[in-house]
């Protein structure tokens, strides 16, 4: 049976998912090509063969297809959120800001707060960092990253005690999180400089599900 344009779709996601980034790019391939999409499934094939590029290092084409999928759907809050997570892998933070800022606006998740909250805090920007830590540790209260983001920004505050609390309670969730356990240690140094830096793939922070109704 021949693989419609849809189908292409949501398979280049699954085969994303598996991490074999050639064949979600190949599918995705297909589906644009076909000229048969309407613009939200258009939208959905460039956002996932950008994230494919994305997970691949190729920075460049996984931005420049972000940006075709937000041309085709400007509601899609995934491909700001995610253009926005790989303009901060490159250093370029305002430009990821704004594009949270995009994403925040359309659609919350927890995500979006999580990478804008690690912008603000590059730019020092302590006050608005806080505040979506907050907003991640109310979204997700049972997972590390708001109490990360919250212990990076009292540790960059000078709050070592507060820090530290954040730090382990972060480890009581994941245990191997090797910056909580890096940072907790630069505490009981006394330091109050920990190290941070944008994870690079796209599956570290997790953008899942995608689609048009439903949003991590």
């Amino acid at each position: 049976m021949r693989l419609t344009p849809r189908s292409a779709v949501y398979i280049a996601f699954r085969s994303w998912q598996r991490k074999n980034y050639g064949e979600a790019i190949k599918l995705a391939n297909h589906a644009i090509n076909s000229g048969r999409l309407k613009p939200r499934g258009l939208s959905l094939a460039y956002l996932v063969r950008g994230l494919a590029y994305h997970s691949t290092g190729r920075y460049a084409a996984a931005t420049a297809d972000y940006t075709a999928s937000v041309k085709s759907d400007p509601k899609n809050h995934l491909a700001y959120q995610s253009r926005g997570l790989v303009r901060g892998v490159q250093k370029d933070t305002l430009g990821a800001i704004d594009d949270l800022n995009t994403a925040i606006r359309i659609r919350p998740t927890f995500t979006s707060h999580y990478v804008r909250g690690l912008m603000n805090l590059r730019m020092k920007r302590f006050d608005n960092a806080y505040s979506d830590a907050s907003t991640v540790i109310t979204m997700r209260p049972k997972r590390y990253h708001g109490y990360y983001l919250r212990g990076l920004v009292r540790h960059f505050r000078g709050q070592r005690n507060l820090a530290a609390a954040d730090y382990r309670h972060v480890l009581q969730i994941n245990p191997a999180h090797k910056g909580a356990k890096a940072a907790l240690r630069i505490v009981r140094r006394g330091q109050t400089n920990p190290r941070i830096a944008p994870r690079r793939n796209p599956n570290d922070v997790r953008l899942l599900p995608i689609s048009a109704t439903t949003a991590d």
